[in-house]
């Protein structure tokens, strides 16, 4: 069985940190009262079901940036993720376990066939931590740096939110 099989059968738990539970709340308020527990949280436009447009949506984010970044794909999110919680000095077996990258070189066939440890709790360091530097990255007010949020910018205008 390869690495596709085993993650598409196993579930992945994955803890979310205060900036993306904040997202997922005003996703919810702003569907109003009608939402339900079960509701997808981002839906395809048109169908509204399981979102599955992603080349579409990247190319939408391409036009939108212009030239003003360079060229990059999806993936590049993943690998931003895993390089800067391994420069905040988490592990690479704990950085795998949050890619659910059940089969990774760097979890011997040892260590997945007999630790079934999910370090929980160091998940939710990881992702908070994560979310920190998201934060700094982009100057959210009350961070360290300047904290005026002038690196926040509207996707629709590519105007600085902070203006």
């Amino acid at each position: 069985m390869d690495a596709t099989d085993i993650k598409e059968r196993s579930p992945h738990r994955f803890p979310l940190n205060d900036r993306a539970v904040a997202i997922l709340e005003a996703r919810r308020a702003a569907a109003g009262t009608g939402a339900t527990p079960s509701a997808l949280v981002f839906a395809a436009p048109r169908s509204g079901g399981v979102f599955g447009g992603w080349s579409n949506l990247k190319a939408s984010l391409d036009g939108r940036l212009g030239e003003t970044v360079a060229p990059w794909r999806l993936h590049d999110l993943r690998r931003t993720a895993a390089t800067a919680l391994g420069e905040l000095g988490y592990d690479d077996a704990l950085v795998d376990m949050l890619l659910n990258h059940t089969a990774a070189g760097t979890r011997s066939v040892l260590t997945r066939t007999y630790n079934r440890a999910d370090r929980w709790e160091d998940r939710v360091r990881a992702t908070a931590a994560w979310g920190r530097w998201i934060d700094t990255a982009l100057g959210v007010p009350g961070l360290d740096g300047d904290g005026d949020g002038e690196n926040v910018v509207d996707l629709a205008t590519g105007r600085p939110l902070a203006a």
